[in-house]
């Protein structure tokens, strides 16, 4: 205010009451002003300061991924408790190749942050050199020459995305001095994406192509094939905001289209396009459109003996790798292992994609799966050392062993079709005119040849019916397939049941051998010749028996002829283990009995012998089981004393015990009720809830 009032005074004399008022208002708007603008420069200038106060330094060990582990120098600060790279960053490593320890490998970058995101010029460098033994004296320090390549990616981002001139170089180094260039791609990049022109070589190979704002291909791509003796083969892809509409060759003025079967190249039609990046699949797509196309001879062919195929192919290969140039080499993903990670993307295309129903891709699925079960079944089968010598004594595995090598041969020829097919770049081609061409012809012959014995025999068999390209299509592939794995499979059963009769036949005299013995086992146990202090009454009871069936068993089996024994032996094995588990059953019966006669018996005090006297409990359910189900369940299983039927009432022993154990501890009034009026063992066996298999 006191400024104000000098400059008032300065100028009352000059000016009326009215003009004073005018000049007093703009003047201090203008002062204001002024004030205002020092106080946010003073402030920004506090911020910036404060902000540059915050920022630290970090120099020292770092990763990048799992195996670059080196040191690296940069700038950040902390928000948040998050490390927010911000300024220089600079980062070095190398390491001995795990699988050859002559050569070192080292990868550097160098560029800038800002706020966490990539900003400016960046350098990433990929050096790899054989480490070789010859030391030279430079200074104080000792030095190794270097012999290799150097890879070197130079790029511009902005607000962490590729925005400006990239440029990658693949560098030969011999002696320390880079000695070639051997690869170089160079394009613009803007907002992550490759615009305008983009220009790449390797070797014999180079490329100019041309991209929209959109990073989608536009207009003229333009490869060159350097051939032998200075021969250019020239080849041209146009490109209509993504979609490919023009292919061909051309050498010495003569021209030579492209066509691309199944393969929409229409630039017009706009249904069921679908955007993709330049990628494996696109390629893919592109080679299964030319696999018809095999002819196209020109000179350049006939001297570097390349089908169009394999030259699609290697140019495909080309443009791949130019185009991931800036982001990749080899496996090595160059950008996306750093914070603020976002690389020069692949290009976008377009293609058409056509639909498939659920049956034809359950089939498409299926394909894969029963070619790869046919061709493991069919390698295990081949590969059983026993057909070496079994082959050439039984006929059946003599015929099986040639069949499996006719469709091992096959299921060979159908492997490139089956591999289309269950690719998914089938999904972008026109199967009506594709699959014909990648279906191979593939026949049996009418009869099997084969030597058994120094002997000729021949034979018919039931092969799959002929694959031809005329009928191909996903249900005849996916039919063949099925035919030839479902013929693996009875083949391989057949020859498995052989096989397990031909070594059981060398094993013949060794198992009988343990059959007798067994028989001698079950004799001596109920002959009770060892004198067994275990050996009871029931045992007694049973023994004939048993004794007769074991005889006569083998008498049976031995008048079998060894196809039959083959089939028998084992059956009469188990009878004897039945025979025996019943001896050991028998042998606890007395037990039982014993167990059972304590836990229905309780002592009671008598008053007046002054003496405790045993009385039985639950006295008619105790005598039921005495006098009508024990024998019942012996005298059964002395009568059923036959092969597969021991098992069984050895159960029924066991049962009843069970059930006398849980009705001790049970109410069982009623059933003793029930039981004064019954003597039949069917009716008490269905009062008691007991379940006894009788004969």
């Amino acid at each position: 205010m006191n400024f104000l009032k000098i400059v008032n005074t300065k100028f009352r004399c000059a000016t009326t009451p009215k003009t004073l008022k005018h000049l007093n208002l703009k003047f201090f708007n203008r002062i204001s002003f002024i004030l205002i603008a020092f106080q946010l420069l003073f402030l920004l200038n506090h911020s910036m300061a404060q902000g540059e106060q915050d920022r630290a330094l970090y120099s020292g060990v770092f990763s990048i991924g799992e195996f670059w582990q080196g040191s690296a120098e940069y700038q950040y600060s902390i928000h948040r408790r998050d490390t927010i790279f911000d300024g220089p960053f600079k980062f070095e490593s190398s390491r001995r190749m795990p699988d050859d320890k002559s050569i070192l490998t080292g990868i550097s970058y160098a560029g800038k942050y800002a706020k966490g995101e990539k900003d400016g010029s960046w350098l990433f460098s990929l050096k790899q050199f054989e480490v070789s033994e010859n030391f030279y004296i430079k200074g104080n320090l000792l030095v190794k020459e270097a012999n290799g390549f150097e890879y070197l990616v130079e790029g511009k981002f902005k607000n962490g995305l590729a925005d400006g001139r990239w440029t990658a170089n693949k560098f030969l180094v011999a002696n320390s001095n880079i000695v070639d260039t051997v690869f170089h791609a160079q394009g613009i990049a803007k907002n992550g994406v490759l615009t305008d022109k983009f220009t790449a070589y390797k070797k014999d190979i180079a490329l100019s192509a041309k991209f929209n704002d959109t990073g989608k291909p536009s207009g003229e791509w333009k490869l060159l094939h350097k051939g032998p003796n200075g021969m250019v083969l020239e080849e041209f892809r146009f490109f209509q905001n993504g979609k490919l509409t023009e292919h061909y060759f051309r050498l010495n003025n003569r021209r030579v289209e492209v066509r691309h079967s199944g393969l929409t190249l229409d630039a017009d039609d706009d249904e069921n396009w679908e955007e993709r990046p330049m990628d494996e699949l696109y390629f893919k797509a592109l080679e299964f459109s030319t696999i018809h196309q095999n002819e196209f001879r020109t000179p350049f062919h006939d001297s570097t003996h390349a089908s169009t195929p394999e030259i699609m192919g290697k140019s495909n290969q080309a443009i791949e790798n130019f185009m991931h140039s800036f982001s990749r080499y080899d496996s090595l993903d160059i950008w996306t292992k750093l914070p603020g990670a976002s690389s020069v993307t692949k290009p976008v295309i377009l293609l058409k994609k056509f639909p498939m129903s659920r049956a034809d891709e359950r089939k498409r699925k299926e394909v894969g799966e029963l070619y790869m079960e046919a061709t493991t079944m069919v390698e295990i089968f081949l590969s059983n050392l026993l057909l070496e010598v079994s082959q050439h004594a039984h006929k059946e595995i003599a015929r099986n062993v040639k069949v499996m090598e006719i469709l091992q041969d096959r299921l060979q020829k159908l492997t490139p079709c089956v591999d289309r097919v269950t690719d998914d770049a089938l999904l972008y081609v026109d199967r009506d005119q594709l699959i014909p061409h990648i279906t191979p012809i593939i026949t049996y012959p009418s009869s099997i040849d084969f030597e058994l014995k120094g002997k000729p025999f021949s034979t018919v068999f039931d092969f799959p019916s002929p694959l031809l390209p005329e009928n191909g299509s996903l249900h005849s592939i996916h039919h063949h397939t099925e035919r030839i794995l479902q013929i693996a499979r009875e083949l391989s059963e057949e020859t498995s049941d052989i096989l397990e009769r031909y070594q059981l036949e060398g094993e013949l005299t060794e198992r009988e051998e343990r059959l007798v013995e067994k028989r001698d086992s079950v004799l001596a146990l109920y002959r009770n010749e060892a004198g067994r202090e275990d050996f009871n009454r029931f045992h007694e009871r049973i023994s004939e028996a048993v004794t007769s069936l074991a005889k006569e068993e083998f008498k049976r089996y031995a008048r079998l002829d060894i196809d039959q024994k083959i089939d028998q032996i084992k059956a009469v094995q188990n009878c004897y283990r039945e025979a025996i588990e019943a001896y050991e059953m028998i042998e606890r019966i007395p037990l039982r009995i014993e167990r059972l006669e304590e836990i229905y018996t309780r002592s009671v005090w008598n008053a007046y012998t002054f003496t405790y006297m045993d009385e039985r409990i639950k006295d008619r359910l105790y005598r039921v089981y005495e006098n009508t189900l024990l024998p019942l369940v012996i005298d059964d299983m002395v009568a059923n004393v036959e092969c597969g039927k021991l098992k069984v009432k050895q159960q029924n022993m066991v049962n009843l015990y069970q059930r006398m154990v849980e009705l001790r501890d049970q109410d069982t009034r009623e059933m003793e009720r029930q039981l004064r009026r019954v003597s039949d063992p069917e009716e008490i066996m269905q009062i008691l809830s007991l379940n006894l298999n009788l004969n």
